[in-house]
């Protein structure tokens, strides 16, 4: 994935929660905007999890994100 793909979704105001798949086929949910953080020099995510543990994931292994938040029952006109 591009980092002009990823960046939206991590400095959304407000933010919004959102999954990323990767290749290796596991889902991480980002539910808040605390558990992530971006790299300055490198297409990476960082991912805080709640035992304490940092994930480094290579931006190139994520492979779609989708939004974790509801949708709004109202069709587009």
């Amino acid at each position: 994935m591009q980092d002009s793909q990823l960046i939206p979704w991590i400095v959304a105001v407000p933010f919004e929660p959102f999954a990323a798949y990767l290749s290796d086929g596991r889902r991480i949910e980002v539910t808040h905007p605390e558990m992530v953080a971006l790299a300055t020099y490198a297409i990476a995510l960082y991912v805080f999890h709640a035992g304490g543990q940092v994930e480094v994931i290579d931006a190139a292994h994520i492979s779609s994100l989708r939004s974790l938040g509801q949708m709004d029952p109202t069709p587009y006109l």
